[in-house]
């Protein structure tokens, strides 16, 4: 391998994220990226989730994406609409931190859904499989409140503006989504407003113990303070995201993007409030707890920065272990 000091930065990066506050996010330190380097980066967006980790894993349209471990395990897994010849699981691999995400079940404002148990037969919740792969979250939901599947009334939408909308326009009841999407803060202003079905595990831990049954990856926090008018505040699911690449990408490449999105935090921390969770500690604790596998280049920083320790590597060698057998 090259010396680092050798390195040099290509002409284009390619970054694909949800559309709406993750594009934002990544054109605000990728601007400054891109002063720095010379380096062109550029910043698309797509809402099928499927789409962005193919294009990402298979394809070669995107060097990076952004996603929470629900998400990426749907991919990992093959479920349902990543079980195609292009999508599917690949060797995915972690960049650097990501951010703090949050996602809701929101209902309009005037609902008289505020907990999963207010959820009785015959509730209208959006079927959101036209455009997203797997739907774990729903069934955890039905599970947390005791409900069967088969008593909801499956109201079917086609895009991610579709769905929240038809809560506003009181074609359905529920639906998820994510707080900091365009299309939800958009749709938070109608006269009623937003609101969501507070998933609170501390007060009920049982509850959430059934909804981990579906989906085990899920984790439950408050939405932070000023994300959303009708959501902030109240328990919904939660947790930290992460930056991911593929195997494939260049080892000095990533070195340089980690030691760079590290040690220019303090330049783009309040370029957008989302990138005050892109640091180095939360990077580390991430690392504790997932699942994917860093990439060679971060490995290679975190090493030189004496981070590095046998317990990363038994674990980094574990995830590697599960998604190759994922993969074949």
């Amino acid at each position: 391998m090259p010396a680092k000091s050798s390195f040099k930065w290509p002409e284009k990066l390619r970054i694909i994220p949800w559309w709406g506050t993750q594009v934002d996010t990544a054109r605000s330190w990728g601007k400054l990226l891109e002063e720095d380097t010379g380096m062109k980066v550029v910043v698309g967006a797509e809402t099928n989730t499927v789409n962005r980790f193919r294009w990402l894993g298979r394809v070669g349209l995107s060097d990076v994406t952004q996603a929470a471990p629900a998400e990426t395990s749907h991919m990992v897994r093959g479920d349902r609409k990543y079980g195609v010849r292009d999508g599917g699981p690949f060797q995915v691999r972690i960049l650097w931190q990501g951010t703090k995400a949050s996602a809701c079940f929101f209902t309009r404002g005037d609902s008289r859904i505020k907990t999963p148990y207010d959820i009785k037969p015959g509730t209208r919740i959006t079927d959101i499989l036209p455009f997203v792969a797997a739907t774990r979250v729903y069934d955890g939901l039905l599970a947390w409140g005791r409900v069967k599947k088969e008593d909801i009334e499956w109201v079917k939408v086609y895009d991610n503006k579709e769905n929240i909308m038809a809560v506003v326009e009181g074609r359905a009841d529920i639906c998820f989504n994510f707080p900091t999407t365009n299309v939800t803060r958009e749709a938070a202003k109608n006269p009623y407003g937003l609101s969501i079905v507070e998933c609170n595990s501390e007060a009920d831990p049982e509850g959430a113990k059934r909804f981990r049954e579906w989906d085990p990856l899920i984790n439950f926090y408050p939405v932070p303070e000023g994300v959303l008018e009708g959501a902030s505040g109240k328990w919904s699911m939660g947790g930290l995201s992460l930056e991911l690449t593929n195997e494939r990408l260049d080892p000095q490449l990533v070195y340089h993007l980690a030691k760079w999105l590290d040690e220019n935090w303090s330049r783009y921390k309040d370029r957008h409030q989302h990138n005050k969770f892109k640091t180095r500690e939360l990077l580390m604790k991430n690392l504790g707890e997932t699942y994917v596998p860093c990439h060679e280049g971060l490995i290679m920083y975190l090493k030189d920065l004496g981070l590095w320790t046998a317990k990363h590597e038994r674990r980094h060698k574990k995830n590697l272990d599960l998604l190759t057998r994922y993969c074949d």
